[in-house]
């Protein structure tokens, strides 16, 4: 697994007072933990955001604190939906001897003739595992490469995560597969209406019956 730190500072401002953090380049920051005091910190918003895209929500990051080195996984994050600024981010501060169980996404890896014709098709996006967390894996990397047939999905039992990671989805579930892509064929133009004499109506097909003028 890869190495992903970040620095916080202490944060004493609380509540609507925050977005002058936020005007300042910084981001709020709280930290959680089965038997950690909860706290407030900021961190730099730009050393977050390229953070944040390497590790996403499964990475483990060290986070610098004053008081010493804590080892947490991002837990939520807010942020704004026009801006796209960050709001605040919640880290929930794990042990590493404990295992710990999570949501794992489902990334399609490598190259495959098939999909010239086909499309690949992600039945499970998340699957949930259970690891210690420096053991954790960030993505669960499916190589498409083996899959010589269409619509031969590969399963759960196929998946090659190692010794210290335990697969919680069952064996027999469909992860992924190559579909085919089926072009509908044109439909066939309508066929022209036969004319008419004028003054006569179709009731049934094949019968005609001449129109009357109202009385």
């Amino acid at each position: 697994m890869d190495k992903f730190e970040l620095t916080l500072e202490p944060r004493t401002v609380i509540g609507k007072k925050v977005k002058h953090l936020r005007t300042q380049g910084l981001v709020p920051v709280a930290i959680c933990g089965k038997g950690v005091t909860p706290e407030n910190y900021v961190t730099d918003a730009r050393i977050f955001t390229k953070v944040y895209q390497r590790a996403g929500k499964n990475g483990l990051i060290e986070l610098q604190t004053p008081t010493g080195v804590l080892n947490a996984f991002i837990r939520q994050i807010q942020r704004h939906p026009l801006s796209n600024v960050w709001l605040h981010v919640d880290f929930h501060v794990v042990d590493m001897r404990t295992p710990i169980t999570a949501a794992i996404t489902v990334v399609a890896v490598g190259e495959n003739k098939l999909t010239a014709e086909g499309i690949v098709n992600i039945n499970t996006p998340t699957i949930h595992v259970r690891a210690l967390p420096g053991d954790m894996p960030q993505n669960i990397e499916v190589d498409i490469s083996d899959i010589t047939e269409y619509n031969t999905p590969i399963h759960v039992s196929d998946l090659k995560l190692g010794d210290k990671v335990e697969v919680l989805a069952p064996p027999e579930e469909p992860v992924l597969s190559i579909n085919l892509v089926t072009i509908a064929a044109e439909d066939e133009e309508p066929t022209e209406e036969a004319d008419t004499p004028d003054g006569m109506t179709i009731n049934d097909p094949g019968k005609a019956t001449e129109g009357t003028e109202d009385a």
